[in-house]
Formats: structure tokens, C-alpha cells, sequence
């Protein structure tokens, strides 16, 4: 078995032995351990939901409530508001904000994604794919994130990963491209973290 076979399959038994529904979650674990920017008692909107990993760790956490949006359901879990859909669609960003509203909530303390399309194989198409990804998940923040919040998005790294970044940081005091050990070493799979939102735009 090659070292990256081997790694993976690190992962998935350490996922099975933890209980939690996908090995994504070790990502976010990795994440949250180097840059502590998840907080108890805050809510936060996740694109990507679906299977629930990154659920189980938000919850793990403490953070709360968590407003999970896919376009397939996941289990339903005590803290969690489900909302299935396309974040790109206006329905599903005004349904957000009824189930924000109906508790009594007008801000999330982060915004994460771990939102992908099916791969096609071809490394220009994926990563234009999900930057359009990431761009939407952004386009929340000014609407829902609090002022201090953070967001972190995946995307598959190319020539616009920069340009990105340079877009979105003038609204944030911090920015950085973080590659967890459970990615695949071979895939271009990065994930963008940015804090201490100013609260404009």
C-alpha cells in the first residue's frame, strides 16, 4: 500500500472508531486546533453539510446552533437547523435568514464550508468550479457574519486562489491557506481561512 493509500485508510478507521460520518471531520479537528477560531456557544452556518462530519465536530465544539445547508439531507442532531438547497439560490439564502430570524438570531459567529462539486477530472475545470463555491459562501458574510466572526472555505487551489484571497481579505485582519494532513497529499484540495471580520460589505 502506497503512503498517501495508507494515510487515507488512517482516516477513515480513525472516523469509524470516532463515530463521526466522514473522515472530513479530522480536517476540521486539525483546523480548529492550530487557529482556535471556532468558539463555544456561537452559531455557525455550514455549506456542505452532508454526510454530517464536520456536524458531529461543530457540535463537539460547543457551537451552537449550527444551520447545516446541502442540497442532501444528513441525520437530524439536537442543535442543528437542516436546510436543504443550493447555497447559490436566493431561496436558500432567504430561508437562512427565516430560520435565523425565528430564533431570535441576526448574526453567525463563523461561516464554513466544506461544499464541493463531482470532480471531473480535469484540474482548471474543478478549480473554477470551487472557486464559484467559494465565492458564494462568501457572499453570506455580509448579511450573516458578526463583526470578529471567521469563515473558512475549500477550494481547489489555481491561478485565481490568490486573486481570491486578495479580494476577500481587506474585509478580514487575517488570511491564510491551510492544507490539513487528512487531504490527500496529491490533491490540490486547500482550505482558506479568514478572521476577525470588520463587520463591512
Amino acid at each position: 500500500m502506497r503512503p498517501e493509500e495508507r494515510r487515507k485508510d488512517l482516516y477513515s478507521r480513525l472516523a469509524r472508531e470516532y463515530e463521526y460520518s466522514s473522515r472530513a471531520a479530522f480536517k476540521l479537528l486539525e483546523i480548529q486546533e492550530r487557529y482556535r477560531f471556532l468558539s463555544p456557544g456561537t452559531a455557525v452556518i455550514e455549506f456542505g453539510a452532508s454526510p454530517g462530519g464536520w456536524t458531529e465536530v461543530l457540535l463537539q465544539l460547543g457551537c451552537h446552533p449550527v444551520f447545516s445547508i446541502d442540497l442532501v439531507a444528513s441525520r437530524e442532531r439536537e442543535g442543528v437547523v437542516q436546510i436543504r438547497g443550493d447555497m447559490t439560490r436566493r431561496e436558500t439564502r432567504e430561508r437562512l435568514r427565516e430560520e435565523m430570524s425565528r430564533l431570535s438570531l441576526a448574526h453567525a459567529g463563523s461561516i464554513v464550508s466544506d461544499a464541493m462539486v463531482h470532480t471531473s477530472g480535469d484540474r482548471n475545470r474543478d478549480h473554477a468550479s470551487s472557486y464559484l463555491l467559494c465565492e458564494a459562501a462568501m457572499s453570506y458574510a455580509g448579511e450573516f457574519l458578526s463583526r470578529g466572526g471567521s469563515v473558512l472555505v475549500k477550494q481547489f487551489q489555481g491561478d485565481m486562489t490568490q486573486s481570491f484571497i486578495r479580494k476577500h481579505s481587506g474585509r478580514f485582519r487575517d488570511s491564510r491557506v491551510v492544507k490539513p494532513r487528512a487531504s490527500r497529499a496529491e490533491s490540490s484540495e486547500v482550505y482558506i481561512l479568514f478572521t476577525g471580520f470588520s463587520g463591512d460589505g
